[in-house]
């Protein structure tokens, strides 16, 4: 069987390696001019075990259950050997200390009771703090891991291809126009995440309401040693190390490093840049964490996420699949752990082996 991934981010990558690994013939497409260029490029660098997502256990669940299979295939891009704190705020926490180690203890997750250094947290600002075992990736080392997994298991990857149309065949099979060519496939997975719809319209299955958020994530140099700090659970900040950089670090706020939100079916036009949104989350951060005055800004990254317009906090990776559209699998990317997980889904189900169907919808 042919297959065309469309879209070379983790979890097209991850797919495609999965599928050629298992003796597919697999066509990687991507528009850009390298793989993982976009959302597994500008993020916070957390790999989730699930401490964020106390109204979601589900999320928390996914999570956990990929960790093990993201860490054997891609343990060298991990970073773990660093303190990392998630702290309760006194005022506007969604959540309670109490709540929190509940939370905890009901999904398996382990904790210490404990602050960091008083120079880092304005601990009058806050209820508990907690040590917890919350790893993060190098963006670099994964990038070259999931590139050579993509050469070793034979995968066809073409850049700067652009999908301009798609149908399904009466005989089944797929053609797609790529870059003004007419191609063939028998299976095709869109893993295009931020066109997840745009593909979804061209091909005719129907579409879901998406929120798509203009997201904007500061870089600061920091001369000390990794460390991690969150506070939870509500229109809060985040700080990480930036994979297994030294001195680097990427800040990430709940409310302020969202520039912009829309609800909509397909891609929206979002409004210009607002070129002071860096400094508001620096000084919306810096009330947790005054350290943050003494930080050198460095850097800011920018991209678009797609999530699901939900009341309980849910970021679920999602595998959807269409009666009448056999052979077509629609990515709605979650977790980075996932990536393996779902990746596996796909080729179970080419296969025809029996699934739990962790992911389907």
């Amino acid at each position: 069987m042919k297959v065309v991934v469309i879209g070379a981010g983790l979890f097209g990558c991850c797919s495609a390696i999965e599928l050629a690994r298992a003796g597919f013939h697999v066509v990687l497409l991507d528009r850009e001019d390298d793989i993982m260029q976009k959302a597994s490029r500008v993020n916070h660098n957390r790999i989730h075990l699930g401490y964020h997502y106390l109204r979601s256990v589900e999320t928390a669940e996914q999570s956990i259950e990929g960790l093990l299979s993201f860490l054997f295939n891609y343990g060298k891009a991990v970073e773990n050997q660093f303190p990392n704190y998630y702290a309760i705020a006194k005022e506007g926490s969604k959540t309670t200390p109490e709540e929190f180690l509940a939370f905890c203890n009901k999904v398996g997750i382990g904790y210490d009771f404990e602050y960091p250094t008083d120079t880092f947290l304005n601990r009058n600002a806050l209820a508990a703090s907690f040590k917890v075992p919350e790893p993060v990736f190098d963006y670099e080392i994964l990038k070259q891991e999931v590139g050579r997994s993509l050469v070793n298991s034979g995968v066809d990857i073409r850049l700067n291809q652009e999908v301009q149309g798609i149908t399904k065949k009466p005989g089944g099979e797929y053609e797609l126009i790529v870059n003004q060519r007419v191609e063939h496939f028998d299976v095709v997975i869109n893993a295009t995440y931020s066109d997840f719809n745009e593909i979804n319209h061209a091909l005719g299955v129907p579409l879901k309401p998406l929120l798509f958020e203009k997201v904007i994530i500061p870089e600061f140099e920091f001369k000390r040693n990794p460390f991690g700090l969150t506070i939870m659970d509500g229109p809060f900040c985040s700080v990480m190390p930036k994979g297994k950089q030294t001195d680097k670090f990427l800040l990430y706020h709940v409310t302020h490093s969202v520039e912009q939100g829309v609800l909509s079916e397909l891609h929206p036009n979002f409004k210009p840049d607002n070129p002071s949104q860096e400094a508001l989350i620096y000084d919306q951060a810096a009330h947790y964490m005054p350290f943050l005055a003494e930080v050198k800004r460095t850097n800011q990254f920018k991209t678009i996420r797609v999530v699901h317009k939900n009341s309980d906090d849910a970021r679920l990776t999602e595998l959807y699949m269409y009666e009448q559209f056999e052979n077509y699998f629609a990515i709605l990317s979650g977790k980075i752990s996932t990536c393996i997980q779902v990746a596996l889904e796909i080729k179970h189900t080419l296969q025809q082996k029996k699934t739990e169907k962790r992911f389907r919808i």
